[in-house]
């Protein structure tokens, strides 16, 4: 399963597109009580997360953090954002999130992640 974290819904829309276009389920995640629900519906779920979006620190740390989630195994993480957010990219890597992209770099590469998640 794929869960996203986009306030942008263009994002949101283009996630969903290729998720669906490569037969995986998708849920936009908008509060941890969703990101819970991804977690718990798949153990290896993929997790993007716009560091735009202002619920972005909210699933950070939900995910790595103190508040981190009970009984839910670890997603693997992508985050991305616009190039020029130099120390919000970096601290999204900090924060332990598995792979941080500028937003091109995301753009270009997330069909190739949604396969690596189908595969």
């Amino acid at each position: 399963m794929i869960g996203y974290v986009a306030s942008d819904l263009v994002w949101a829309s283009r996630i969903k597109a290729e998720a669906d276009a490569k037969g995986l389920s998708s849920r936009r995640v908008t509060s941890v009580d969703r990101l819970r629900e991804v977690l718990l519906t798949d153990a290896e779920a993929l997790i993007l997360i716009d560091l735009e979006s202002e619920d972005a620190d909210v699933i950070i740390d939900a995910l790595r953090g103190a508040g981190a989630i009970e009984g839910a195994a670890s997603a693997r993480t992508v985050a991305w954002g616009p190039h020029v957010i130099t120390e919000r990219l970096q601290e999204a890597k900090d924060r332990g999130i598995d792979l941080v992209l500028p937003r091109g770099a995301f753009a270009t590469r997330l069909p190739t992640l949604l396969g690596e998640s189908a595969g």
